[in-house]
């Protein structure tokens, strides 16, 4: 029945709290209260919890599972944004982006398989003689690397319809998920959970579902190998990938993870969206 203090953890890398005779550094814990009504008495349990970031654990459950991969591809898909140690935890070749790349790299980690970082970050890999072809609402690959998983941006004109996707035959070892990043613009996302490839080296990857006008723009594209290396593929060999802040040269706009924009970039996730409407997540350490 007695009166107890709140206990607040100064902010500041060296700040302290104290609890009776107990001194403790700044950091998260956990707190447990036992009380004994018999002899009237609270005795209070404190444990340092571990904030060990474990790369590929998106869901933060101090384990690397497919989960991790299918949370990736939300975060890449911007249906939900993450902590900033869920971004780090995420971004897994180290490329300041959380993009396809990153989720066949959480499934590598899952599966006890390589991941190789990107250097420098955030950049995109040549693909050498692999490259798309589009044929009326069919999309054509041309490969001569083993892809796990792939990436793009589908922009269609004013009055279109976007209805979904259906994978080839080809791709058909693969999970396709797609979502509304612009007024227009609508990302597809394709990986495999087991880390299987697109088979075959030349034929049709996906077929669009799109009513009225079905001229596209086709940009952001990236596909990654097994190894999760990421990698830029343009249309009859022209590179396409999206590397630098914007498309077409024109300003972009800057938002913070709560929607509030900025002139300029800050430490954290910045939510960058282009003239174009394409939005991507940028991660400043």
């Amino acid at each position: 029945n007695g009166n107890w203090d709140d206990y607040v953890l100064p902010a500041g890398d060296n700040a302290n709290f104290v609890f009776g005779t107990e001194e403790y550094p700044a950091g998260k814990y956990e707190l447990t209260f036992t009380a004994d009504t018999e002899n009237h008495t609270l005795t209070l349990d404190v444990q340092k919890v571990d904030e060990t970031i474990i790369k590929g654990d998106a869901n933060g459950d101090n384990e690397v599972t497919t989960s991790d991969a299918v949370l990736a591809i939300d975060f890449a898909l911007e249906r939900s944004v993450p902590t900033e140690t869920q971004f780090i935890a995420t971004d897994v070749n180290e490329s300041n982006d959380i993009t396809v790349s990153d989720a066949v790299g959480i499934v590598n980690i899952a599966l006890e398989m390589p991941v190789e970082p990107v250097d420098p970050a955030g950049a995109r890999s040549n693909a050498g003689n692999s490259y798309l072809t589009l044929n009326g609402q069919t999309l054509n690959l041309t490969n001569t690397i083993g892809f796990a998983g792939f990436q793009m941006d589908v922009t269609l004109t004013e009055g279109a319809q976007f209805n979904g996707v259906q994978l080839a035959e080809r791709a058909a070892g693969l999970r396709v998920d797609y979502s509304r990043v612009g007024e227009n613009t609508w990302r597809i996302i394709a990986i495999s959970l087991q880390n299987n490839t697109i088979s075959g080296n030349e034929g049709a990857l996906l077929t669009l579902d799109i009513t009225g006008n079905s001229n596209i723009d086709v940009t952001n594209v990236e596909f990654a190998d097994r190894a999760a290396r990421a990698y830029a593929l343009g249309f009859n060999g022209t590179v396409t990938g999206i590397d630098s802040m914007n498309s077409n040269g024109t300003a972009a706009d800057i938002y913070n993870v709560n929607g509030v924009r900025s002139n300029t970039m800050h430490k954290g996730v910045n939510i960058i969206r282009n003239a174009n409407g394409e939005v991507k997540k940028v991660f400043i350490k």
